[in-house]
């Protein structure tokens, strides 16, 4: 099986149309790939009206996690999508805008971000506790963090949200994209390797002359 991942800002591309007519497979979407300015950011609607905490919740540095609070977390690890482990990057996380979301002692979520280069941030892991999802406590950590980066005056964020994710997909089409420099969907297309027979094979050879 051959592969071949591309990016693209629209459905259909010359090299989309060229795979198709060698037999490649139709090209499906892996993930979004989004950038913009903190400049913009602070602007969408719902950065402004997020709330910094929700009751019981409340949302504070990742710097100030105890050693208990990110032992909790890593026993949490085979419950956890794997992209959104906090963990899985040997890279500091970024103080400014890696947040911790917890009701008391408990966890209940992160937002961990990492500096790639003096004027950019990108957002890597941004997790809620499944049974809390439904309650905005994402997007108040995601708030939290780009008011938190406005006002140390870094430029750039950048994250990536796999295909699977869709409902952040969705979100990101819907009341995020008007605000962004650019986005863009990385694509995947696949082909079969034609293999033959053995018996056909031999006989083929037996047959050159």
């Amino acid at each position: 099986m051959l592969s071949i991942d591309f990016t693209s800002e629209r459905t259909s591309t010359p090299l989309q149309e060229f795979l198709q007519a060698n037999c490649w497979d139709t090209p499906t979407c892996r993930e979004i790939a989004c950038k913009g300015t903190v400049d913009q950011g602070i602007k969408m609607p719902w950065v402004k009206s997020a709330r910094k905490q929700d009751g019981a919740f409340m949302i504070s540095s990742w710097c100030n996690a105890s050693a208990a609070q990110l032992d909790r977390i890593r026993s949490m690890k085979d419950s956890i999508p794997p992209d959104l482990y906090p963990f899985s990057h040997h890279q500091c996380p970024e103080p400014i805008t890696s947040m911790l979301l917890t009701r008391k002692e408990d966890i209940a979520g992160w937002l961990v971000t990492h500096r790639i280069s003096p004027d950019t941030i990108r957002y890597t892991h941004n997790y809620i506790l499944p049974k809390l999802e439904n309650r905005g406590l994402a997007l108040a950590m995601m708030a939290t963090a780009i008011r938190a980066q406005h006002e140390t005056g870094v430029r750039n964020i950048i994250w990536t949200t796999p295909a699977h994710h869709a409902r952040m997909v969705e979100f990101t089409q819907r009341r995020i994209f008007p605000y962004l420099s650019w986005m863009k969907y990385v694509m995947r297309s696949t082909k079969k390797l034609y293999q033959l027979h053995p018996h056909r094979a031999r006989t083929e050879q037996d047959n050159t002359y």
